[in-house]
């Protein structure tokens, strides 16, 4: 189900129940701005916010937002249905790059790296994962991983993770989405199986097709320009 959450949005003039338009003043109990760490307003470009009594302010004069509290509904994602979006957007690209690769075997590994890219900007883009600044404190862990390629590594970190009764979604999402992007375009192509193991051929193919998954981790990373500072 979607949830809802409210945010204030100020109106000059309220109206009585017989009618009567009259002018509204500040809320109650607000406190004076220069008290609290004010927060840029979620839902106004020009306002800011203190995030305890959810009070707006001018962010010029620092002046309390004067008017009534006007509900505004803002829809928050939905993980399922996100999760979905992300997932078809990334078929439907590999659906396009197994076609190609299939026609034209030798930009496979060029294929390899745009598709990685783009599976790793889109993942916080639709929200399926957080931001890579919000989310990167297994980083140490992928990086340590790496000498185990992507195959194996994928299994190990499945085990830490276990271990620790934690995760990160996005550490996650980088293992998911190469691997399903690696075995889509080896099957096009007629690269086996085997190459995605670790050290299983040292051909310039094979290494850099095991590399491409540092090239999601990138652009998983270069998604960071379209974070708003206000969006979490």
């Amino acid at each position: 189900m979607v949830s809802r959450t409210t945010a204030p949005a100020p109106l000059p003039k309220s109206v009585s129940t017989n009618g009567t338009a009259h002018a509204a003043g500040p809320p109650p109990a607000v406190p004076q701005i220069g008290t609290f760490t004010a927060q840029k307003s979620k839902y106004y470009s020009d306002k800011v916010m203190d995030p305890v009594s959810g009070a707006h302010y001018d962010a010029d004069s620092g002046k309390t937002i004067e008017g009534d509290i006007l509900p505004v509904e803002i829809e928050d994602a939905n993980d399922a249905r996100q999760l979905i979006i992300n997932g078809d957007v990334s078929y439907r690209n590999g659906r396009i790059a197994f076609f190609i690769a299939k026609a034209v075997p030798s930009s496979y590994l060029m294929l390899l790296g745009v598709t990685c890219f783009s599976a790793g900007i889109v993942m916080p883009l639709f929200r399926t994962v957080p931001f890579a600044e919000e989310d990167s404190e297994d980083l140490p862990w992928f990086l340590a991983l790496r000498s185990s390629w992507a195959f194996v590594g994928a299994i190990l970190y499945g085990f830490i993770c276990m271990v620790r009764q934690n995760f990160s979604a996005g550490t996650i999402g980088v293992y998911v989405s190469y691997l399903v992007l690696r075995i889509t375009l080896d099957a096009a192509t007629g690269h086996s199986f085997q190459k995605i193991m670790p050290f299983s051929d040292f051909d310039p193919m094979t290494v850099g097709a095991q590399a491409m998954i540092l090239v999601t981790l990138v652009g998983w990373y270069a998604a960071a320009p379209f974070h708003k500072p206000d969006e979490s």
